[in-house]
């Protein structure tokens, strides 16, 4: 019977006991949200300037974008910023992350909200793969080669000894950092 219970309690959940009231003061933080300008991105993204954060909503839409943050100025009195971010182009992630660091020295958080899902099988993205696994799986890790660009706090710490295979990790960062180059 859990086959019949799942949907049931999915339809019908639990108040949450977390609101966006209870986000404390976010002056000074600067966040990126991917995928921002719509659906549960733009409502976090409202929610963050609520709280005096600093907010990037990078898009492959500027005119989405700017609808947006239009919108969400309105909304809020505060006005997030644009960035350019197309997750179906991996040399584009570098660019969109070069010109987010030549204006901000810190990110504090990085909200990867940008998806796709269920797009016909023959989408693809730049790099020819398929659009789900480029933008959702490849895409978020292009952003931190090497820590040099949106995630360095990625880097810190070890993986746990059993899940290292230093060749094969090799030659997926060196592909990776091709890929991410245009090479």
């Amino acid at each position: 019977m859990e086959w019949l219970r799942n949907p049931i309690d999915q339809t019908n959940p639990l108040k949450p006991v977390w609101t966006f009231d209870q986000i404390p003061d976010l002056s000074g933080k600067v966040i990126i949200v991917t995928g921002g300008n719509a659906e549960i991105g733009k409502e976090s993204v409202q929610a963050l300037l609520a709280h005096n954060a600093t907010v990037y909503v990078a898009s492959r839409s500027e005119e989405h974008a700017q609808s947006a943050i239009a919108e969400l100025k309105e909304a809020t009195g505060k006005e997030p910023i644009f960035l350019r971010l197309d997750l179906g182009n991996l040399s584009h992630i570098r660019k969109a992350a070069e010109e987010f660091l030549s204006k901000e020295k810190q990110l504090r958080v990085l909200m990867n909200n940008a998806g796709v899902m269920y797009p016909p099988t023959d989408q693809v993205t730049d790099g020819n793969f398929y659009m789900p696994f480029g933008t959702n799986v490849i895409a978020p890790e292009a952003a931190n080669l090497n820590g040099q660009y949106l995630k360095p706090w990625a880097r810190l710490g070890k993986a746990v000894p059993s899940t290292q295979d230093p060749e094969v990790a090799a030659k997926l960062r060196a592909w990776l950092e091709a890929a991410v180059a245009g090479k």
